[in-house]
């Protein structure tokens, strides 16, 4: 569904913004 692919890539953005923070 469009729905997952859209909270994948939100997970993926978040994840990689906490990386940077880590």
């Amino acid at each position: 569904m469009c729905a997952l692919r859209i909270q994948a890539r939100w997970l993926i953005r978040l994840g990689s913004e906490f990386s940077l923070d880590w």
